[in-house]
């Protein structure tokens, strides 16, 4: 079951040949309209921290949310979807079906196989973070017994063992000796090589143990991506309608990431296009610091350059959600045409 990369590209665009895509448009661009502004009100008005923050990330989430979810429904209305619905009681199965994606993404492969092996990578990981996390914070009474006998941090464990230290604080303790400056004496002894072997696959495993766990996340992360739309196409529930997308991806991964890609360098190229052109304009108009054509002696406030420099990504904002959308519906659309026959 594959589908066709090229179809699925142009078809991102349909939206463009569609006069009802200009209402879409309005509505995406009158959103993000809301959100910068919002954003720089907030900001403006209470102080920035950490909850200030979070809420205006919070509130663009949501409304990115409901903007896709409102723009896939248009799209799969497009491709005969008839039965396509969205109200409240959908917007919230959205919200919980983008909860289970991220969650089962990170933490619960449908695949039984990645998922022991995605679940081993992340233990690994925390736990070898953990212990060197552990060997930094950990408060030792051997600081000072360190100093006065001037042991060197590449020490053997079997050293600190000798002076009553368990093998395992002892080798906490040569970690925390080494990451901090508890010793500050010069080293006049040679680096034990079992220690640095130590560190050095401590380091490997690690590294590979990420790797791993990232590249199966990102693995689930494309299997799931129909999720969304099958579930506005249908009556279901969330997990169903991830399960359903797990299925129809089953050996399109590549091709849909190689989709994803194109689109994705398209969009850039059309953003960056923008940003120059806002920019540009910025210049003339504000000048690079104050003033500017309009009147040199006047400086431009800092909350219009900031509004003015992010207004060219609202402008690209709903040809990104539309061009997505309609991506996404497209590719969902082939493989269950093909999944029917």
């Amino acid at each position: 079951m594959a589908f066709d990369v090229e179809e699925a590209i142009v078809y991102s665009f349909e939206w463009l040949k569609r006069r009802e895509s200009i209402k879409y448009f309005s509505i995406i661009f009158i959103a993000q309209l809301f959100l910068l502004i919002f954003s720089l009100s907030i900001g403006s008005i209470f102080s920035v921290n950490l909850a200030t923050l979070f809420f205006i990330f919070l509130t663009s989430l949501l409304v990115e949310i409901l903007l896709g979810s409102i723009t896939q429904l248009y799209a799969l209305k497009s491709l005969g979807f008839e039965k396509a619905t969205f109200n409240f009681s959908k917007y919230l199965g959205v919200l919980a079906l983008d909860i289970l994606s991220v969650l089962v993404a990170l933490f619960w492969s449908f695949d039984k196989r990645l998922r022991i092996i995605q679940l081993c990578s992340l233990l690994v990981s925390l736990g070898i973070l953990g212990f060197v996390i552990l060997s930094i914070v950990l408060p030792t009474s051997y600081s000072t017994s360190l100093k006065e006998t001037k042991i060197q941090p590449y020490v053997l464990v079997e050293e600190l063992g000798s002076n009553n230290v368990s093998k395992i604080t002892g080798f906490a303790t040569i970690l925390r000796t080494i990451t901090s400056d508890s010793v500050t004496m010069p080293v006049t002894r040679k680096p034990n090589r079992g220690i640095t072997l130590v560190y050095f696959m401590l380091g490997l495993i690690l590294l590979i143990s990420l790797i791993t766990y990232l590249a199966i996340a990102f693995y689930n992360s494309i299997r799931l991506t129909l999720g969304r739309a099958i579930f506005l196409s249908k009556e279901i529930f969330p997990v169903r309608a991830l399960e359903e997308s797990w299925a129809l991806t089953k050996g399109n991964v590549l091709s849909i990431i190689i989709v994803n890609i194109l689109i994705s360098i398209i969009l850039i190229v059309i953003q960056l296009i923008a940003a120059f052109v806002f920019t540009l304009a910025g210049i003339l108009f504000f000048g690079k610091i104050g003033g500017g054509l309009i009147d040199k002696n006047v400086k431009t406030p800092v909350e219009v350059k900031v509004f003015w420099d992010n207004l060219g990504a609202v402008v690209v904002a709903p040809i990104s959600i539309l061009t997505n959308s309609f991506m996404i519906v497209k590719i969902y659309s082939m493989l269950y045409k093909e999944s029917k026959q």
